[in-house]
């Protein structure tokens, strides 16, 4: 694995009882440097199941409101930033948001983090956007993880093959992120999307997504990434192959879930419990 992870960690926030929930920053040390990570451990002692949260482009929705709700029920959580945002080290690119998801589950797994009690035993993906392709991803390429969800997910990979009103819904996100991240471009984004336009579209995971645990939510209004472009093709693929564990969630609301926090948030929660 040969990641060196660097825990930031302190107690003194946390009260004197190791029953009482905590939170704190945690620093791994990725292929470019430093990922910055926020920890959630819930109250009560021993290991608690795991969520690793992925967020997406440019990453200022974070669904820190997700990872509380899921802490208040039993879960512990990291979520973290992708190299190149939010003072993570390195440049951004959607490759690397693939990569710093390995180093983040390769933590989890190889050292893990006591003082959190996350749980490498019991773990689960969720991810947001970008990060419902970040988390797509890990799930086949990690069955370590045993229930996964997708939320508004962003099918990037599909940019080269898209008509061109979903080609262009793609390049306004990236246009518009372009100016959060650190070296890099829509035009970057897009070739390289365009040089991985093979293994990056979710529908060829579907084989090995089929028959596992998964929930694709969509909003009917969404306009960034509207379900018959992001969510459908994954679905439809998986459907195809073994959809008998696949469940499929339309809200009627935007990108980000605006109007629907707390029904987002409990059926996030009710899912993977």
């Amino acid at each position: 694995m040969g990641n060196t992870f660097n825990i930031t960690l302190s107690e003194e926030h946390c009260g004197n009882s190791s029953q009482r929930p905590k939170s704190d920053g945690i620093l791994i040390r990725g292929k470019r440097g430093k990922i910055f990570a926020q920890g959630y451990s819930p109250k009560g002692s021993g290991k608690a199941p795991t969520v690793i949260l992925f967020h997406g482009i440019p990453g200022n929705e974070r669904n820190f409101d997700l990872a509380q709700y899921l802490r208040r029920e039993g879960f512990g959580v990291i979520t973290f930033h992708y190299s190149g945002c939010w003072g993570s080290e390195g440049e951004y690119r959607i490759a690397h948001t693939l990569e710093d998801a390995e180093t983040v589950i390769d933590f989890v797994l190889s050292q893990g983090c006591d003082w959190m009690r996350f749980d490498p035993e019991n773990l689960y993906a969720v991810g947001h956007s970008l990060g419902g392709f970040v988390a797509a991803h890990m799930m086949a390429r990690h069955r370590e993880f045993k229930k996964g969800v997708l939320i508004t997910p962003c099918d990037i990979g599909r940019f080269a093959e898209m008509p061109k009103e979903g080609a262009d819904g793609i390049h306004a996100m990236l246009a518009e992120a372009q100016d959060w991240l650190v070296s890099t471009s829509a035009e970057i984004m897009e070739a390289e999307l365009c040089e991985h336009r093979e293994e990056y579209p979710l529908a060829g995971l579907a084989g090995k997504l089929a028959g596992r645990d998964l929930m694709v939510i969509g909003g009917t209004i969404d306009n960034v990434t509207p379900p018959q472009d992001h969510c459908e093709p994954l679905e439809n693929a998986i459907r195809a192959i073994d959809g008998s564990k696949l469940l499929s969630r339309r809200f009627e609301t935007d990108h980000g879930s605006s109007d629907y926090r707390l029904e987002l948030c409990e059926t996030v929660a009710k899912f993977l419990k």
